[in-house]
């Protein structure tokens, strides 16, 4: 019996990963409408409301200025509309996850050890405790997307040594203070 190529197995387990990161959000996006309680809801907790009312006024307001301003940012850029505020994190999880995934591998040189390592990144990023803060109105999903982002971008910079590589990883460190 052959094996199976090491890069046949990651695409696998990346395609795994969109799969249940896109049916859990499909089922809270077409799930119970926005407001009520149950399965299917998008979840509000005591941030939200702040969250909600900072993305539809300017930043220098009293209130919306109290608020870490990248989460407002993100949630006016997805139209206010908390839907497609589940669609946006998701996105941007299941990049940051992914690159962080490949930026662990890379340090890797054994192909069976890489499969290992991708598939405990990625099995990491559709844990409940991870997942369920993509469909939340609050700033824990943007904050957690982008540290695996930073941290991909950080492991990316210690291998390749270019300034190009560490301007993209102090930026994501910079960017970060903004989420919480």
């Amino acid at each position: 019996m052959r094996a199976v190529p090491a890069p046949t197995v990651t695409r696998v387990l990346r395609a795994a990963q969109v799969l249940l990161q896109g049916a859990y959000v499909g089922a809270i996006v077409v799930g119970t409408p926005a407001g009520y309680l149950g399965p299917g809801n998008i979840i509000r907790g005591d941030d939200s409301r702040f969250y909600e009312y900072a993305a539809r006024h300017v930043p220098w307001d009293p209130i919306a200025a109290k608020m870490a301003p990248l989460m407002p940012a993100v949630y006016s850029a997805s139209g206010a509309n908390p839907r497609v505020l589940v669609i946006v994190q998701t996105v941007l999880a299941v990049l940051a996850w992914q690159w962080l995934a490949s930026a662990a591998g890379a340090f890797v040189a054994r192909p069976w050890l890489r499969c290992a390592l991708v598939a405990a990144v990625l099995g990491i990023s559709v844990t409940p405790e991870v997942i369920i803060w993509n469909v939340a109105i609050g700033s824990e999903g943007v904050a957690m997307s982008l540290m695996a982002a930073m941290v991909a971008a950080l492991l990316r910079a210690v291998r390749l040594r270019t300034p190009a590589a560490w301007t993209v990883a102090g930026s994501l460190v910079a960017l970060s203070m903004l989420a919480r």
